[in-house]
């Protein structure tokens, strides 16, 4: 059990009294891998999630790539920042990324494989997060894609 001498407050002690040690081993989850990150489990924490991005056949085809959310978020937890890495071989004209959350809370990414947001913050953290990829008219397939991961923060 995590020490809760630590805690100031008698709610979190009460809640750390009950709690066990979180696990930071990576995780197979559906389609990608989930790890805890540090972080007191009442205020703060994060997670990393990854996925095997799609290999693209087709030009105007949507393909979506589900990050799976840990099991170790709070439910109540809201996003602060989220940071977001992808890949995929060569870069293609036309390749359209986006980083969605929900079923409408969509951040275009095409134009860079790596950042950091607050796009998304005030969000559940608990939510699935996914990939949508696209290959416009004017693009080369196939388009191998690599790896997709972020790092969400509450």
């Amino acid at each position: 059990a995590l020490d809760a001498s630590l805690c100031k407050s008698d709610a979190i002690r009460a809640e750390l009294a009950n709690a066990t040690t979180l696990d930071t081993q990576p995780r197979r989850r559906a389609k990608g891998y989930v790890s805890r990150g540090q972080g007191h489990p009442a205020l703060a924490g994060n997670y990393q999630s990854s996925v095997a991005l799609p290999v693209i056949h087709s030009k105007g085809y949507m393909h979506t790539a589900e990050l799976p959310v840990s099991r170790h978020t709070p439910p109540a937890a809201t996003i602060k920042n989220v940071s977001w890495n992808w890949n995929v071989t060569g870069w293609p004209q036309g390749l359209e990324v986006h980083l969605c959350q929900g079923a409408s809370l969509c951040l275009n990414v095409s134009r860079q494989r790596t950042g950091s947001t607050a796009f998304f913050g005030n969000q559940l953290a608990s939510r699935k997060f996914y990939y949508t990829m696209k290959i416009g008219n004017a693009g080369r397939v196939p388009v191998a894609g690599q790896q997709g991961r972020i790092t969400v923060d509450w």
